[in-house]
C-alpha cells in the first residue's frame, strides 16, 4: 500500500507501507520541524520534475537498489520502480555509512513490495 507525497511530472514520490500499515517514512517526515520538512520538500520537487538529483549530498545509493534522500542528517530510504520512488521509512544518521539495520528494513519492506507487486 502507498500513499503519494509528491505527483511530479517525471516522477511520483509515494511512502510505503510497512507490514502493519503504518507508513514509517511518513511519521518520520511529520515529525520533523518546518525548516527539516521543507528540504525534504525541495528534494521531492527536483526528483519528481526533473527525474533525477546527482547531487550525492542531497540523494545517495546506498547500494543493493536502495538509495537515501538526505537532508541533514536525516534520510529518508527509498527505492525506485519505474515512475515512482517508494519511501520506506526515515531515520537519523548517526555514522558516516548507512546502518545495516536500517538498510535492512529498506531491504525488507522493498522485497515485500516486489513479492505482493507480482514482479
Amino acid at each position: 500500500m502507498i500513499r503519494v507525497a509528491y505527483r511530479g511530472r517525471l516522477k511520483r514520490i509515494a511512502w510505503l507501507a510497512e507490514d502493519s500499515g503504518r507508513f514509517l517514512g511518513q511519521e518520520y517526515y511529520d515529525s520533523l520541524n518546518a525548516p527539516e520538512r521543507a528540504k525534504f520538500v525541495a528534494r521531492f520537487h527536483r526528483l519528481g520534475e526533473f527525474g533525477q538529483i546527482t547531487n550525492p549530498d542531497q540523494l545517495r545509493n546506498e547500494g543493493n537498489d536502495i538509495w537515501c534522500i538526505k537532508a541533514s542528517a536525516h534520510r529518508l530510504p527509498c527505492f525506485f520502480d519505474g515512475r515512482d520512488v517508494l519511501v520506506t521509512h526515515g531515520f537519523r544518521k548517526r555514522s558516516t555509512k548507512m546502518p545495516a539495520g536500517e538498510k535492512d528494513r529498506a531491504l525488507r519492506m522493498m522485497g515485500t513490495y516486489f513479492a505482493e507487486r507480482g514482479a
